[in-house]
């Protein structure tokens, strides 16, 4: 089992066609949790952006429509975080979309108040993974 950590460096909001469903970009960094200890800093490789969207048809369904542009980065964010974390390896692109059971389209899962956005602390993760995260990304990629 290998232990990450994913660190939170910036963002920025992207324009999109509608006010009603945002795109954002949000900066990462994901380094193996001894060379975190290290204070090693990420490299290229290891730092990446995430674009986060909100799919026109969820952002128009249930409490999603009273959320504000604010409310909504936020569970983007909130999305992209768990997103990388379920997959143990970078991600360029993580989705917000409805999918039949999921409940989603009722609302967002979490409170917005309740994402530590921006201001989220380095999180440590186990992955079971024993294939390089960052190999496998890249391989993912193509590269």
């Amino acid at each position: 089992m290998t232990e990450l950590v994913l660190e939170f460096h910036d963002w920025r909001r992207l324009k999109s066609d509608d006010l009603r469903d945002p795109i954002a970009l949000f900066h990462f960094s994901l380094l193996a949790a001894g060379a975190f200890d290290r204070g090693e800093r990420p490299t290229h490789e290891q730092s990446f952006w995430c674009e986060a969207g909100l799919s026109r048809d969820l952002a128009e369904r249930g409490a999603w429509r009273d959320l504000n542009r604010d409310q909504k980065v936020r569970v983007l964010f909130q999305h992209a975080v768990e997103s990388i974390r379920g997959a143990g390896r970078i991600l360029r692109q993580a989705p917000l979309f409805w999918r039949p059971g999921t409940g989603i389209e009722k609302g967002p899962a979490v409170s917005p108040a309740s994402v530590p956005f921006p201001k989220m602390q380095p999180l440590r993760f186990a992955v079971e993974s024993s294939a390089s995260t960052f190999t496998g990304a890249r391989a993912g990629a193509g590269l």
